[in-house]
């Protein structure tokens, strides 16, 4: 738009949900995250689509009917500049949809993912990731519950995905792990099959929470549920 940036940037509506896993490699939650990344309001708006059946038309007027409101009432109330809105519409005619629910991102049953492996037009194998047609058991306030019982989706999302715990980076380093393993023979510790254990389930898989951080330093841990070294 010459001379001006756009006021809001609307993505989709996508052919099929965007729920949970679907945000990490979704074009739709991309485009709306590149508007939020260039300082524009950005809506990621997704239609689900066979939960009743693969045959089954997707309801299109579902998305066509509450996307103008839900959008409305988004933009009259607001949300941070890093955070993008994803809205996904259930599989069900709008006169069947039960309300509008804000949510947090689920995760599928790890069970229900499989691998189906192909040819490509050159003769090459590839593998398609899909999910069997059976629903998992998400807790209440999801994505995926909300979809799987008739409600439409509303989830803030934003591009920061580092893990909560950042700790869990430092509990794991190679290179901390070794310098350990290397106090621990400087201290007396040479039996192989020691040194092996400690090198393979080191320390910081038994600490308590607020221990994690010295898990791996030349100090004593309390005993406790199911550790099993101590200094």
């Amino acid at each position: 738009i010459e001379g001006a940036a756009p006021d809001l940037v609307l993505s989709g509506v996508n052919r099929g949900q965007n729920i949970a896993e679907d945000v990490t490699f979704s074009g739709t939650i991309a485009a709306a995250m590149q508007g939020m990344q260039l300082g524009i309001r950005a809506i990621a708006l997704s239609q689900a689509r066979g939960f009743r059946g693969e045959e089954a038309p997707i309801p299109w007027e579902t998305a066509e009917t509450y996307g103008p409101g839900v959008v409305g009432k988004l933009l009259e109330v607001g949300w941070p500049k890093d955070v993008l809105i994803n809205i996904n519409f259930p599989d069900l005619p709008p006169e069947q949809v039960k309300e509008v629910e804000t949510t947090v991102q689920g995760f599928r049953d790890q069970h229900i993912i499989y691998a189906d492996k192909r040819t490509d037009p050159r003769g090459g194998a590839y593998f398609w990731l899909g999910f069997r047609g059976k629903l998992s058991n998400p807790p209440q306030g999801t994505d995926l519950r909300a979809i799987y019982e008739g409600r439409i989706s509303v989830t803030p999302l934003h591009i920061d995905i580092t893990a909560e715990n950042r700790q869990a980076l430092r509990m794991t380093d190679p290179a901390r792990l070794m310098r350990f393993v290397l106090e621990m023979r400087q201290a007396g510790i040479t039996a192989p099959r020691a040194l092996a254990a400690l090198e393979r389930t080191p320390r910081t898989h038994y600490a308590p929470p607020h221990l994690e951080g010295v898990a791996l330093d030349d100090v004593g841990l309390p005993l406790a549920h199911a550790q099993t070294m101590t200094k």
